[in-house]
Parts: structure tokens; sequence; C-alpha cells
């Protein structure tokens, strides 16, 4: 390896994030795409935990954060399946800071698009995902590249503190 290489890997900042999902994980790719770039200082991994709840997201975040030798490590996952007291202080012993969406994902799109969801609880939100979106599921990439761009983001994340949390992960600054 260069010196010079070897330089820019020293102040590249190593970010892992898992997703619980396949549609956390197509979210936070769209913002990867958006908001990360190859000279930005950051290497983002995102990685996939396949559901199973809020232990299995923080513990399948542990087991990949410790293969790698990783600057943070995030977890996007839900608050309506497994989400407790042990799994919080689980995460927070083992340095994965948790980004929480409550009750799921589909309710903070659904809020970036002002569209209410006090209320609603998790199917509920899933069928007036799909209803405002046209039948598109969270999990529809295509959705975030039409609907979900980097102003529109922008813009709900000063009213929206999870948003602002996320995006946070993608900037060198964070």
């Amino acid at each position: 390896m260069s010196s010079k290489a070897r330089f820019l890997r020293e102040l590249r900042r190593a970010v892992l994030i898992v997703g619980e999902g396949h549609a956390e994980v197509v979210f936070l790719q769209h913002c990867k795409s958006l908001y990360t770039f190859r000279s930005g200082g950051i290497t983002v991994n995102i990685k996939n935990a396949h559901g199973k709840g809020a232990g299995n997201v923080v513990d399948y975040a542990v087991k990949q954060n410790r293969l790698a030798t990783y600057d943070a490590c995030y977890a996007l996952l839900d608050s309506d399946t497994d989400w407790t007291q042990a799994v919080a202080k689980r995460a927070k012993s083992n340095r994965v800071q948790i980004l929480l969406a409550v009750p799921c994902l589909e309710a903070l799109l659904l809020e970036v698009h002002a569209q209410p969801i006090v209320g609603n609880n998790t199917q509920q939100l899933k069928t007036q995902f799909k209803s405002y979106f046209g039948g598109a599921e969270a999990n529809d990439l295509t959705l975030y590249e039409r609907r979900f761009g980097r102003e529109i983001l922008d813009l709900a994340a000063l009213r929206l503190p999870l948003l602002q949390s996320i995006l946070a992960v993608f900037k060198v600054d964070s």
C-alpha cells in the first residue's frame, strides 16, 4: 500500500449500520447514495439483520461489529417487536447506537411526507403507506428514488429528529 493510500485510509471513518429488515436496508442504501461520496472521508457498511425483532437486530449488530473494526455502530429498527429495556441496555453496553422507528419505518416515511400517523398501529400504518404511495412497499427502491430525494429528506430532517439522526450517520462530521 502506498503512503498516500495508507494516509487516506487512516482518515476515513468506518461506520456499520444494521437494518432490521429489507425495507430498512433499502432506505439506508438510498440515503447512502445521496449523502456519502467516495471522497467524503467515510465508509458506511450496511447489513441486514433479517428481522426477528429488536433483540435479534441488536445481537446481529454486536456480532458484525466484533468481526471488523468500526468507528461507530448503529441499528435501525422498529419499536413494535421485542423492543424492551433489556434490549436497550444490551445495545448500550455493546456500543450499538439505536435508531428507533416508532412504531415502524413506514411511520417515519409517512411523516417525511407530512402524513398523519398518530393513533395508528403498525398494520394500519403499513396499509396507509401502501395507499399513500400508490401500492408501493417500503422495500421498493424506485419509490425512494421518485419520492425521497435529498431536498425532501433535508427539509423533513429539520422537523424529524430520527431522520436527522439517520442522515447524520452518512456524514463525515457525525
